[in-house]
């Protein structure tokens, strides 16, 4: 047994939520997203990729679904040429960003409404509530793309996610999601692999949840919605997989080790099926 990993995973178990937006928003153990702490290089890191596959950010809709409390990403993708962004966040989600001091820093992309400070609603709207109701609403119009960032290892049912995604996407608009695939418990990238499912759930999967999907489960999610599936590996950790692998449960693995020891991957997906 991993003492330390089990340690450390049972307490981040049983952590109240409050705690661990309290450790998030301090950047302390809790590491909050790219689109949070640092937007810009999020939207940088987007564009290097959607050119890569032959994308540009201008004159597009853009979703980002799961922006994380931040403002600024959508603002920095206007910045880089997007016509409109929605900023999506499941139902209750509670976000701590001032809006105030990012209005200070983008001016441009807000209004004053009876004396408060609301985003442009004809550059930014944000929806914090399940994807079926944000798609029924009138404020809500299809979108060129959807990306996302470290979100879906977190998505209890990826399926239906998945689906209603391209539900919300024009006919012939594409998606961009990066997927961190490693135990976010980062020293041990592939730990999570080594535990049942039941001992998994109860007792050290965190509360932010992390699904343990591989890359063959990715492709068959996708496949389901989308016309054009394409995953590519970003990053992988073939000398730790190696160390891991003896103890690894085996509907983990495919007979693929190149894709078995994936840390980070993307999937550009477009032509949603209908």
């Amino acid at each position: 047994m991993n003492l330390p990993y089990v340690t450390l995973r049972l307490i981040r178990h049983f952590l109240p939520d409050s705690w661990v937006m309290f450790l998030k928003n301090r950047n302390f153990l809790v590491q909050p997203g790219l689109e949070t702490y640092a937007p810009s290089k999020a939207v940088e890191h987007y564009r290097q990729v959607l050119t890569r596959h032959g994308l540009e950010l201008a004159n597009k809709k853009v979703m980002v679904f799961g922006y994380g409390g931040n403002l600024s990403i959508g603002c920095e993708l206007l910045n880089a040429g997007a016509s409109r962004v929605f900023l999506v966040e499941q139902k209750g989600f509670k976000d701590d960003f001032d809006i105030n001091k990012i209005f200070q820093n983008y001016p441009e992309y807000f209004i004053d409404q009876s004396g408060k400070v609301i985003p442009n609603p004809g550059k930014m709207r944000l929806f914090h509530d399940n994807l079926e109701n944000i798609l029924h609403r009138s404020d809500y119009e299809k979108v060129d793309l959807v990306l996302s960032n470290s979100v879906f290892e977190h998505v209890r049912e990826p399926l239906p996610v998945a689906i209603q995604l391209a539900k919300m996407t024009k006919a012939q608009g594409s998606q961009l999601h990066f997927i961190d695939l490693r135990d976010h418990y980062f020293k041990y990238p592939f730990e999570m692999l080594c535990y049942r499912e039941q001992t998994w759930n109860q007792w050290l999967n965190p509360t932010s949840h992390l699904n343990r999907l591989r890359i063959h489960n990715y492709r068959e999610i996708f496949h389901q919605a989308f016309r054009h599936v394409e995953i590519v590996i970003d990053t992988s950790e073939m000398v730790n997989y190696l160390k891991s692998l003896k103890r690894m449960r085996p509907e983990f693995l495919s007979a693929n080790q190149e894709e078995d020891s994936a840390t980070l991957i993307h999937v550009y997906c477009r032509n949603p099926i209908s």
